[in-house]
């Protein structure tokens, strides 16, 4: 989950409360804090990128009894009169319910709109826009409000290294963020020293302090010599796991705002070993510093063998005071003697001062039993948008919760599940019901989203279920899509109150990819030497073509093998096998040019319809084929005749989305594509917008402009076109919109206007990229 709290003289309470609520929730150590101004209810800025590599299943506000919001935010409350300390306590003790801050909410709506939140879809494809979210706050889970079903109990009995409830100081909010909060202690502890940063920053590989140690329920002798678990890592037995390789193996985030510490706890999450230090650590005049330095230079020397970074940066500190530490850090008197310690190179530093570089589906907390599991599971193509599944996905079941004891409680965990062959891009908030097969039933059989790992669901059936129903009676399975490109695209829009249809040209590839076999090898078809050998059917050419080996008929040209070859300049051997695949797909023919003895008009008539007396294609008059029809030489000459697809294809300049296909999926991990698209509204059945290429890249969403001038003319029409393109670009959630061209560059003015159109947006983060020269 992701929390928001507000970034106010409070924050520190706000956090802590947080901290303490999350630690009663299932998986609550892995939940991160987004902070926000409450003047204007924006989140930060600086966190949508680490929430996207986080993907939460909920972003919640904290929900407050009255007296806990009167405690955070002094004068929320309106008694009426004056009242002493004493008397508001009462009188607030005496008020029932819990309220939500007006601000966060605020706040909490957009930073959904960065992620892909859990929704509960109950009214399946009834109407455009997105289903409420399932999830959206998160209030203390005692005994008389345990209102979320992922409430986790607090273990019974046992010791952990946690934060105290009743810690406030920095060093305990920093336990707290790193090991939890102890739910349920009778007895307080003191509140721990600042030397507890020193054990903090060890990642826990020493023995913890005595002060962090939380007993439940056991006293002293009947503890023994366990190992003492973080109360973190008592959820469950979840552990820590990462999916992704990087070299920012450490990050330490110095200051004393809210954004500092939250940026602390979110990198710890992503990274699995992150710190956070105050200023009064770091402080010159301080006797900590030089523990601290000491610790991060033990750290460093670590991450020197696993040529690892150690990442120091921060929100509200400037970047000298950041370079001061680091070069404390470097010049530690015990680096003199690690021998091969080279620092000479700042790319290649060990420590380093700038952002943490985050990827999505980075680290995260799982139960591990079912790591990796792979299912058969049937699916059945849907056509151009994916196949759907003909059997319920089989829901891993914990085998710790096989044979629960309490029926009345159903256990909880969430499921994570990647399709193979699945081309759809992660998260960017899909509908639900787009990940459903056809067929299911309105009611959807679980909550269900689009996340980093593929889709993530809650087992808990939505379904009818008996009453006393044992665990596998509760539990649902699933029919899931593979999804296309194609389909992604479809249920992006159907949430926009858009349908989505194949433009013109986009009809005229798909056929011509259709006859091919596959769009890739149409788009290696058009690359290249290829396309300069197929140009001459549609314009007219530079090159040097003999004018008997190129005849127009009627608007259209019909060329000979002399004639391809001479355009395309690669070689007999590759225009040979160029005509044996085209014609091989029914997409060239091979015939004569004759004229007709009645009509005296030439046409083409292909090698399947020759004979001693043929046709005219005109009048359908009979003709002897005799040297009379074909006029010049002592035989007839070979012409081939493009299909009519391919032919519109490449005079309405379809190959340059295909170009800018090739390029953008040329160094690519993970390419798919959806070409010349034509979005119309779903109320009024006009066009909206036409789009030349929907792209994933390495799950990034590129919205893809192609001309061949490389410029949309006017000032009237390239606003209106870039007003179309910004509309779609917003509603797929585009990463980057990029103008492509077989010319030398892009019009500088288009350009410019984009960006200023993206820089006025709700999504000023796209980039907007130039593709020119396209071959």
């Amino acid at each position: 989950m992701a929390i928001l709290i507000p970034e106010d003289p409070e924050w520190r309470q706000w956090a802590a409360m947080a901290l303490r609520v999350a630690s009663g929730y299932w998986g609550g150590g892995g939940y991160i804090l987004v902070p926000f101004d409450r003047n204007t209810s924006a989140p930060r800025s600086e966190f949508e990128g680490i929430v996207r590599a986080y993907d939460p299943d909920h972003v919640v506000v904290l929900s407050l009894t009255v007296g806990q919001l009167e405690e955070l935010i002094p004068g929320s409350v309106n008694f009426g009169e004056q009242l002493d300390k004493a008397e508001k306590q009462r009188r607030l003790s005496h008020v029932v319910g819990i309220t939500q801050d007006p601000a966060a909410l605020e706040a909490r709506s957009r930073v959904a709109e960065w992620c892909s939140p859990m929704r509960r879809d109950l009214l399946r494809r009834a109407s455009a826009g997105r289903a409420r979210e399932a999830v959206t706050s998160l209030a203390e889970a005692d005994e008389k409000r345990r209102h979320r079903p992922f409430a986790r109990r607090p273990p019974a009995q046992g010791r952990f290294v946690a934060a105290h409830e009743r810690w406030s100081s920095d060093a305990g909010l920093a336990v707290a963020a790193r090991c939890g909060v102890a739910l349920g202690e009778d007895s307080p502890r003191q509140e721990p020293s600042g030397d507890v940063f020193e054990w903090l920053l060890s990642g826990g590989s020493r023995p913890a302090p005595a002060e962090l140690i939380a007993r439940l329920g056991q006293d002293d002798a009947e503890l023994g010599a366990e190992q003492t678990r973080t109360w973190t890592e008592s959820d469950l037995n979840l552990r820590w796991v990462t999916s992704q390789y990087s070299r920012d193996r450490v990050a330490i985030v110095v200051g004393d705002t809210a954004a500092d510490f939250a940026l602390a706890l979110a990198y710890g999450r992503l990274l699995g070993h992150s710190s956070w230090l105050p200023a009064a650590a770091i402080d010159d005049r301080g006797p900590l510093r030089n523990r601290i330095v000491q610790s991060l230079a033990r750290l460093a020397d670590d991450l020197e063998h696993q040529a690892g970074f150690l990442v120091i940066t921060s929100l509200s500190f400037d970047d000298e005071t950041l370079s001061e530490l680091a070069d404390s850090v470097r010049t530690a008197s015990y680096r003199v003697l690690i021998e091969g310690m080279n620092e000479s190179d700042p790319d290649e530093a060990t420590v380093q001062v700038r952002n943490v570089q985050v990827e999505a589906n980075s680290g995260r907390y799982i139960i591990e039993e079912h790591l990796g599991t792979s299912v058969l599971l049937p699916m059945t193509a849907d056509g151009p948008t994916g196949s759907s599944s003909v059997n319920g996905l089989v829901t891993p079941v914990p085998s710790m919760h096989l044979y629960p004891g309490d029926l009345s409680h159903l256990p909880f965990w969430y499921v994570d599940a990647s399709i193979e062959g699945d081309e759809s891009p992660s998260g960017r908030d899909i509908p639900a019901s787009v990940l459903l097969a056809d067929g299911v039933p309105a009611i959807p059989e679980v909550d269900i989203r689009s996340s980093s790992a593929g889709i993530s669901y809650d087992p808990s059936s939505l379904g009818w279920v008996s009453g006393g129903s044992l665990l596998p009676g509760r539990i649902g399975r699933p029919r899931v899509r593979r999804l296309a490109m194609r389909g992604w695209v479809e249920g992006m829009a159907s949430a926009a109150g858009l349908e989505v249809r194949l433009s013109l040209p986009g009809r005229h590839a798909d056929l011509v990819a259709n006859r091919l076999g596959s769009r890739a090898a149409l788009v290696s078809l058009v690359s290249g030497q290829s396309l300069d050998a197929l140009s001459p059917f549609v314009v007219r050419t530079d090159c040097l073509i003999e004018p008997e080996q190129r005849v127009e008929l009627f608007g259209e040209y019909f060329l000979t093998f002399d004639a391809m070859l001479q355009a395309g300049k690669q070689g007999a051997d590759s225009t040979v096998a160029l005509v044996d695949t085209l014609s091989e797909a029914g997409l060239l023919r091979r015939g004569i040019i004759v004229n007709c003895i009645e009509c005296e008009r030439p046409s083409f008539i292909e090698i399947g319809k020759l004979a001693q007396v043929y046709s005219c294609g005109r009048c359908s008059a009979s003709n002897a084929l005799s040297s009379a029809r074909w006029r010049k030489g002592n035989e007839p000459r070979w012409f081939y005749d493009l299909s009519v697809a391919f032919r519109e294809l490449l005079a309405r300049n379809g190959h340059v989305p295909l170009l800018a296909s090739a390029r953008l999926g040329a160094e690519a991990r993970k390419y798919s594509d959806c070409p010349e698209l034509e979005f119309v509204s779903r109320d009024t059945g006009k066009p909206v917008a036409e789009i030349d290429l929907v792209g994933n890249v390495d799950d990034e969403i590129v919205v893809v402009e192609a001309k061949t001038d490389g410029s949309f003319g006017s000032r009237k029409r390239r606003d209106a076109q870039l007003g179309k393109l910004m509309r779609i670009a917003t509603d797929l959630r585009a990463d980057r919109i990029v103008l492509a061209t077989t010319a030398r560059r892009w019009a500088r003015a288009d350009l410019d206007r984009l960006r200023q159109l993206v820089s006025e947006s709700d999504r000023p983060r796209v980039r907007v990229e130039e593709m020119n020269q396209l071959r």
